[in-house]
Parts: C-alpha cells; sequence; structure tokens
C-alpha cells in the first residue's frame, strides 16, 4: 500500500522514480508507505507476508534520493488509543443519537459476552504519585493504625520497612511528632467504632505531576504501604470495589455526559470498569495501579453524582465469557472502526461524535529521520497492515432536536490505556495547500490501508522496522491508525 509523494521536491522525485520503474519493469508506486500495526480485525482480510501486494510494497524501498529535512509531510489518522474493545466516544454516540442502553453497547463492542453478576468485595490500588515517598496522611475521623487510637486531625506518616512499617504520629500535618513505633501491619483505617471518613494525602504528599494518571488527594477505606521487588516505597488504597469505581468512571468518561444523553455511555462505563478490575492482579501489594497503564482512578475528589447513578444503577454487573470475567478493555476513539483482539472488530458509528474521528498533523522529513535513529530519511514503507478500511457510514439524522453537544476537546483523563502523547508540528500554507490539492495523477488518494502492523523506515544511516503501535509513540500520534502524504 502507497501513498503520493507530496513537497517541492515531490515532482522531480516521482519523475526520476517513474523512469527506473519503466527499467526495472516496476510499477510506479510512491516511496512513501505507513504501516499500522494492531491487533487481527475479525472480518477483515489483515495484509500478510504472503499477500502479493504485501511483497510488492517490501520490495519498493525508494530510490536512494533523499528527502528534503523541511519537507512537510501530512499524517491523516482515525481515532485515539489502541482501539480494542468499547470506543467511550462511540458510546456516548449510540447513547446520545441512537438511544442505545447500555446493555446494547455493551453486546456491540464486546462480542461473545454476556452479562451477569459478580461478588465485588475490595480492591488494592497502587497510588503511582506516591512511589517512593512516605505517607503522610490525616482524616476528619478517628482512626487506627500499630494498635493506635488516632484523634481526628491527627497526622500519620509511614514509612515501609521489610517487616512492615516505621510508623509516627504528629499534631497535624508537619507539626510535632507525638508518639512513635513500629507495626507488622502497615495500614492506616478509620476507627471501626465511628463513621468512616475518608483519608486525606498531608500536602506535598504527593508528586505534583500524576503523569497518565490524575492527581487525588483524599480516599475512602484504608491506605498502606509496602516495599517494591526494587526497595522502593509503594503506597496502596484498599477498598470497596464499588467505592473504587466511583473515582474511576468520572476519570475515564466524562460525567458531563449524563446531561446530554449520554447515562447509558457512564453505565457502560461502569460495567467495563469493573470488569476490567475485577481481572488485574498487577503487583504482589496491590491487584491495579491508577494511571491509563491500568485504569485511572483519582479518589473522592474526582467522585460525581452522575456517574454514582450510573454506577449504582450497575451495581455488581460484569461482561463474562465461558463463566469467566472478561478484560473487558476500552478506548477514547475508534476512528469508525474497533481494532479486534480479543473482540471481534466491528463498525462503529457513534464514533462520528469523537473530536478524533478524524485528525490531521504534521511532520518535516528531518524530524521523521531524527524521531527514528535513521538519518536523513529516504522511505517509509508499509509493510504489514490490518487490511483496507472503508469508513464506517455516519449516523443518520434524528428528527428530534439535536442534544446539547458534547465538549470539542476530548478530555486528556480519557482511558487510551497504552495511548502516546500527542505533539505539535511546523505547518505551513504550502504544504497545508498540497495536502488537499494532489498535484498529478500520481498523487490520486489510495486505500486507506487501516491500523499499521509493521513500518519499516529507510533513512541515511541505515533502516528500523517496528510494529504500528512503536510507530505511534516514536511519531507522538495519536492512534496507530494512519497514512502519510
Amino acid at each position: 500500500m502507497a501513498f503520493p509523494l507530496r513537497g517541492p521536491d515531490a515532482a522531480a522525485r516521482r519523475r526520476r522514480r517513474a523512469a527506473r520503474a519503466v527499467r526495472t519493469g516496476v510499477a510506479p508506486m510512491a516511496v512513501l508507505t505507513l504501516l499500522a500495526a494492531g491487533a487481527a480485525v475479525t472480518g477483515t482480510g489483515p495484509f500478510s507476508s504472503s499477500d502479493p501486494q504485501t511483497q510488492q510494497v517490501a520490495r519498493i524501498l525508494g530510490d536512494g534520493t533523499v528527502m528534503a529535512a523541511d519537507e512537510q509531510l501530512v499524517i491523516d489518522g482515525r481515532g485515539h488509543g489502541h482501539g480494542r474493545g468499547m470506543g467511550q466516544w462511540g458510546a456516548y454516540g449510540y447513547a446520545a443519537d441512537h438511544g442505545w442502553g447500555h446493555e446494547q453497547i455493551l453486546a456491540h463492542y464486546y462480542g461473545g459476552t454476556e452479562l451477569a453478576q459478580a461478588d465485588t468485595d475490595q480492591i488494592s490500588v497502587r497510588l503511582t504519585a506516591l512511589d517512593g515517598r512516605v505517607l503522610e496522611a490525616v482524616s476528619d475521623g478517628p482512626m487506627t493504625v500499630a494498635g493506635q487510637h488516632v484523634e481526628p486531625g491527627t497526622a500519620v506518616t509511614m514509612t515501609p520497612t521489610g517487616a512492615g512499617a516505621q510508623v509516627e504520629l504528629r499534631d497535624g500535618c508537619g507539626g510535632e511528632p507525638v508518639w512513635s513505633g513500629e507495626t507488622d501491619d502497615p495500614w492506616l483505617r478509620p476507627a471501626p467504632d465511628a463513621e468512616p471518613q475518608p483519608i486525606r494525602l498531608c500536602p506535598g504528599a504527593a508528586d505534583p505531576d500524576p503523569g497518565e494518571g490524575v492527581t487525588g488527594t483524599t480516599y475512602r477505606g484504608e491506605l498502606g504501604v509496602a516495599l517494591a521487588d526494587d526497595g522502593q516505597a509503594r503506597t496502596v488504597n484498599r477498598l470497596g470495589l464499588e467505592d473504587y469505581l466511583r473515582g474511576a468512571v468520572p476519570t475515564e468518561s466524562p460525567a458531563s455526559w449524563g446531561d446530554s444523553g449520554g447515562e447509558a455511555a457512564l453505565r457502560a462505563q461502569a460495567v467495563a470498569a469493573r470488569s476490567y478490575a475485577l481481572t488485574q492482579q498487577r503487583y504482589p501489594y496491590a491487584d491495579i495501579c491508577d494511571t491509563q497503564a491500568c485504569q485511572v482512578y483519582g479518589g473522592v475528589d474526582h467522585e460525581d453524582l452522575r456517574t454514582d447513578a450510573a454506577i449504582a444503577d450497575t451495581a455488581g454487573q460484569v461482561l463474562m465469557r465461558d463463566g469467566q470475567i472478561v478484560t473487558a478493555e476500552y478506548t477514547a476513539s475508534t476512528g469508525g472502526r474497533s481494532a479486534g483482539g480479543d473482540f471481534p472488530a466491528v463498525a462503529d458509528e457513534g464514533d462520528a461524535r469523537s473530536p478524533n474521528h478524524r485528525w490531521t498533523d504534521r511532520r518535516t522529513a528531518g524530524q521523521i529521520g531524527e524521531a527514528f535513529g535513521v538519518g536523513d530519511l529516504i522511505s517509509i514503507e508499509i509493510v504489514e497492515s490490518d487490511g483496507p478500511a472503508e469508513p464506517a457510514p455516519e449516523p443518520e439524522p434524528e428528527p428530534e432536536p439535536e442534544p446539547e453537544p458534547a465538549p470539542e476537546q476530548e478530555p486528556e483523563f480519557m482511558q487510551v490505556a497504552d495511548t502516546a502523547d500527542t505533539a505539535d508540528a511546523p505547518e505551513d500554507e504550502e504544504s497545508a495547500a498540497e495536502a488537499g490539492a494532489p498535484a498529478d495523477a500520481a498523487d490520486a488518494p489510495e486505500a486507506d490501508p487501516g491500523r499499521i502492523r509493521t513500518l519499516r523506515v529507510t533513512g541515511t544511516d541505515g533502516v528500523r522496522e517496528v510494529t504500528g503501535d512503536e510507530a505511534r509513540r516514536i511519531l507522538r500520534l495519536k492512534s496507530d491508525w494512519f497514512t502519510v502524504g
């Protein structure tokens, strides 16, 4: 699969390449071809090493002409995230524009599963913003730790040891010590004889930059400490699963969707998040983490009555297959078709709501060559993709008045599990004009190859072959479904 070359030197390169093709008997094809790596898509024939088109693309490495470092290359893409399982924006679109309930949404994205009830006990969550730090916390209610009764307002510090923790009680956050000791039960709990109150981190206790998570300061349940295999301190929040979801669902799907026809999308998110959480056993000391590497969780600070209602309405509901709870992955935006994998790939008309249904980015040839470490860029080739993709049909217009529109920008906290950061790239009017107006027949649009599986980048310093997911991370793109022109 090939895409047209554009840019100030493109015409000359096309003429040289066409002449070489006549001499060698190879049909002219664009040197610049991009691939996407992803899970196989059910019902769509993937390009493979046995596919003649794949073999032809793999043979054409370019004519050896080095692209100008400042040549602008336009990247057209679809979706945001890995594309597997439920599309969160698609769920919102199906709920708000098509009137689907959460059962229909879940059945669409998670083919081969069924809704069931599960026992939901406790879950333990690694609070990554406290990695390598001493736990310092306080509560408005009484607590217990190391056999000591802790009055409201008394701060507790805990440092993990091999046998438990070193504990210190202070007269408020930053106050004078009033007691210290050791314990083999390194958990700070609400007092059993009083109404439980959330536990609050002292100011400055957590890393102010949560990375792929969100900033949380207050947590239900218990806080404990442990040592990781590398000897670094870890802080863990242990609480009931339904309380955990109150701090997870609104960090994954905007609670505001509940005000614009998206209540069913929030209920679907609650079921998916509950199912995902119950399948996780990430660490010896905790089941799951609180970032996009697992599932984003922000504690009490991020709870919302609208998502609380969605969680209560679906209490205990999970997705099961063959009697087992499934790892219900989800993604911010599928771009119009899910990626397959554990669940069949499906068209996603609801994703038309997504601000990243289709997107455009730019990179220079110099930026791409540098990013892949191949020197000056010569060619980019699709070695394998998940197959030509027809765009999903747009939803039929509803006769009723449109619901309140969704936010135009996708919230940064939406789950994409392994999404890459995006970056602004230089633009200029000439390259934008060229992207919209092919210069000649050689620039005619090619069929969309789908998500990239393997990409090969050739430069003056060598060749690098990567998966589509690696390519999107290296180029800091929103998904592995993209083309370059």
